[in-house]
């Protein structure tokens, strides 16, 4: 099947040229050339590194005895708000890898910490220093402001 039958199939014959151009532009990357292939390697972002989701069971080691400073999203599944905020928590933990620790702790699994913490809202952003908390954040916040939070709570991830 040539272009033209195919592209005809899919919009029928309204479809114009531009369209069908910018169909062969998003072709499978078995169908592109390797200069094409090369761009979109180029273009591709550095891996990220995974928030990682902490339990109840493992807190203690990797929050609270922690060496260095923890960022906590406490959250909940079915949280829109939380979900608004967990591509921040991505961005903080790639900008501070290695001076800061990005967890997630699922209050739906770990419900004894809405009380120990005193968790009123979701998503609730906590800092951990030396087992003590320093901050806390609750609700959906944007870049700006979360970053403002960290460097002014932990003056050493300015540097």
């Amino acid at each position: 099947m040539d272009s033209t039958a195919f592209a005809l199939s899919i919009g029928g014959p309204a479809m114009g040229a531009a369209r069908a151009s910018s169909f062969t532009a998003r072709r499978p990357a078995q169908w592109r050339s390797a200069g094409q292939r090369a761009h979109l390697r180029a273009r591709t972002p550095a891996p990220r590194m995974a928030v990682k989701t902490v339990e109840e069971k493992d807190f203690d080691a990797e929050v609270l005895k922690s060496d260095v400073p923890v960022l906590v999203d406490f959250y909940a599944v079915w949280c829109g708000p939380c979900k608004l905020v967990a591509p921040l928590m991505d961005l903080v933990a790639n900008e501070y890898d290695g001076k800061l620790k990005v967890v997630k702790v699922d209050t739906e699994k770990a419900p004894s910490f809405v009380k120990k913490y005193k968790i009123q809202g979701l998503p609730t952003l906590t800092v951990f220093k030396d087992g003590e908390v320093l901050k806390d954040n609750e609700g959906a916040i944007g870049k700006s402001e979360l970053m403002a939070m960290l460097t002014t709570t932990l003056p050493e991830l300015k540097e």
